[in-house]
């Protein structure tokens, strides 16, 4: 009888993609967006994730390409949920890109058309006329009202779109416009609650000593759609403004 050990090796060729997904968003132009998705090998986690807007490299895992260009694309939950920034500086229909790769080479491909609207970026300050726009007849302009990390503790926020002679005129309001809000983000809509005779709408929020005041929509970044209803130019100021107390 002869007997002898065999010691056989194999060799296992991996041949699966990751999976990948990329959410629809809502984009506008001079505003950050939050792009997400999923990403998932089953052989183990992704390696390398990027995302093109067109041929354009925007975002990206690998620190050693990430710039002031292109932002950091970041995996939560176990390396599944990724999320990216993306600022686009154009309007209109943008193709996006997201490629996930494994260890061995194996790619996924996924692509995403966003339309990107155009929205003027309104940032917090202090002079309620620093922002003044005048809108020729019947025009509608977006104002993105980007809201920045906000403080701890005791705070208010306040995000509105005032008749320019409220505050010229000694509150001699002109009004003429209408005024609609959106969720930056989503895109769903949002109820504007705080009016007065058509010289302003908007809404507000404050921290205060642990409690909270007025609405949570202000918390958030909100994209305001006005359109001048007056026959003439009607100029308005985009009032943003943000505190500690």
């Amino acid at each position: 009888t002869f007997e002898h050990a065999v010691n056989a090796s194999t060799v296992t060729a991996d041949v699966l993609a990751p999976t990948a997904t990329m959410s629809t968003t809502t984009a506008y132009m001079g505003g950050t967006t939050q792009l997400v998705g999923t990403a998932f090998d089953e052989n183990g986690a992704v390696s390398q994730a990027r995302l093109y807007d067109g041929t354009t490299l925007i975002a990206s895992s690998d620190a050693a390409e990430q710039s002031a260009a292109v932002s950091a694309l970041s995996f939560t939950n176990g390396g599944v949920n990724w999320t990216a920034g993306w600022l686009p500086t154009t309007a209109g229909a943008h193709e996006l890109t997201f490629i996930a790769s494994d260890a061995a080479g194996n790619e996924t491909k996924v692509v995403q058309t966003v339309a990107v609207s155009e929205a003027a970026v309104v940032t917090p300050s202090s002079n309620p006329i620093a922002a003044r726009v005048t809108l020729q007849p019947g025009e509608t302009r977006k104002f993105l009202y980007q809201v920045p990390a906000l403080p701890e503790g005791n705070f208010y926020i306040e995000q509105y779109i005032v008749s320019s002679s409220y505050w010229n005129d000694y509150y001699n309001c002109s009004g003429g416009f209408t005024v609609s809000a959106v969720d930056a983000e989503t895109g769903a809509e949002v109820a504007l609650p705080n009016a007065y005779n058509g010289c302003y709408a908007g809404t507000y929020f404050q921290s205060y000593n642990g409690s909270s005041y007025g609405y949570q929509e202000a918390k958030r970044s909100l994209i305001l759609t006005v359109t001048n209803t007056t026959g003439a130019e009607n100029s308005i100021n985009t009032y943003f403004s943000l505190g500690s107390y």
